[in-house]
């Protein structure tokens, strides 16, 4: 499990920083760079910026964009690397969830996957330049949710599906999986009559 899953991790992280380097064109960074930028200069979320997605990605994008101002990094170079170390907790956390659910012989075959499919595309579902940040954050939380489950570490299990939910509203479904299945460990029996 070490030696396949330290290869995919290097692989993807090699892919992802030449193709990181090379760019991508995606011009639907711009929109979620203004509005960090709007909450950088005081404005407020939902009054004085239209978004369209739930505050945590854009305030999570926001404090690193302030952050590494200070240090005179340009936005678009920080908003990569936020892809990148995003698309990383992904592979390696999908990696380690397959092992679990399909077995040691399918980690490479759905690592290889995960690379072709998710850091190659040049469209709107690469990592470095989503369309929204909101859902690959998301996608992260859950699967950290997931492992945390699987682990029967359910406060932390929660604590990052309502991560996830800040992310993106449509994460609310697995908020329900996750209760039924801490119902059936009878986690909540005073509180499920």
């Amino acid at each position: 499990m070490r030696d396949s899953l330290k290869w995919i991790v290097t692989i993807f992280f090699v892919i992802s920083f030449v193709f990181g380097i090379v760019g991508c064109k995606e011009p639907e960074i711009q929109v979620d760079t203004s509005v960090n930028y709007g909450s950088i200069k005081g404005k407020v979320l939902y009054k004085d910026i239209f978004a369209i997605y739930p505050p945590l990605a854009y305030l999570i994008n926001a404090l690193i964009i302030k952050f590494f101002n200070l240090l005179n990094v340009s936005a678009l170079s920080i908003m990569r690397y936020c892809g990148l170390i995003s698309a990383l907790g992904i592979v390696y956390y999908t990696c380690k969830l397959s092992k679990y659910y399909l077995g040691k012989f399918y980690l490479i075959p759905v690592g290889l996957f995960l690379i072709s499919g998710f850091i190659l595309s040049p469209n709107v579902f690469n990592p470095f330049l989503p369309y929204s940040y909101g859902i690959l954050y998301g996608i992260l939380f859950i699967l950290i949710s997931i492992d945390f489950a699987i682990n029967k570490k359910y406060s932390f299990a929660y604590l990052f599906c309502s991560l996830a939910i800040l992310c993106k509203y449509e994460f609310f479904l697995f908020l329900i999986i996750l209760i039924l299945r801490t119902r059936k460990y009878n986690l909540f029996k005073n509180l499920f009559i």
